[in-house]
């Protein structure tokens, strides 16, 4: 993958490409120019509008994780406690958008979870996110009544309590990006 991010033009784009496929690498020019495009604009992240409609079928392969993250508001937090909870669950975020661009693509959140079934609209959100053709959907949240949802079309779910976040960041960023990993890579 180091050949594709040093790639700084649509000219050394494709001549990249060449040199990738006499080593035997399966990657499609699309994907090559695509991720040029996405490091030209210094974007950290690949949100859903960063795609463009006629580019998505041949990146489909590439993009094949959505990021679903869930706020967890109920409508009775102040201001305050609304930004505190946006920040804590864009630097979850990051731990995932950042090394894993060019997989993974970050939905829009969903903020508020206030009826006592969240579980079953989050199983409905995340099916039909499958349907529309991703293969994985990794789930983020710090909402504690998370731990008890339950869904068949989430492949990862992360809980991360702030608390915990504050006092052991590093060691959840580890455990975050092993659990990725062994998402896509599985070992027996």
């Amino acid at each position: 993958m180091s050949l594709l991010l040093c790639c700084r033009s649509i000219r050394s784009a494709l001549i990249d490409s060449r040199v990738a496929k006499r080593l035997k690498y399966k990657l499609s020019i699309a994907y090559i120019a695509y991720v040029v495009l996405v490091n030209d604009r210094e974007a950290h992240t690949l949100k859903f509008n960063d795609i463009a409609p006629q580019d998505w079928p041949e990146l489909k392969p590439y993009l094949d994780t959505c990021l679903l993250p869930i706020t967890g508001l109920t409508g009775r937090e102040d201001p305050m406690q609304v930004t505190s909870a946006l920040e804590h669950l864009r630097d979850v975020m990051e731990v995932i958008e950042i090394p894993f661009k060019g997989r993974v693509v970050t939905y829009p959140a969903l903020h508020y979870i206030i009826s006592e079934d969240g579980s079953k609209y989050v199983e409905k959100v995340t099916q039909q996110v499958k349907q529309s053709g991703f293969r994985y959907v990794i789930v983020v949240t710090s909402c504690q009544e998370a731990l008890t949802w339950t869904s068949k079309h989430t492949d990862l779910l992360i809980v991360v309590d702030r608390d915990q976040w504050a006092e052991q960041v590093e060691a959840i960023r580890a455990g975050i990006t092993g659990q990725v990993q062994q998402l896509w890579y599985p070992v027996d």
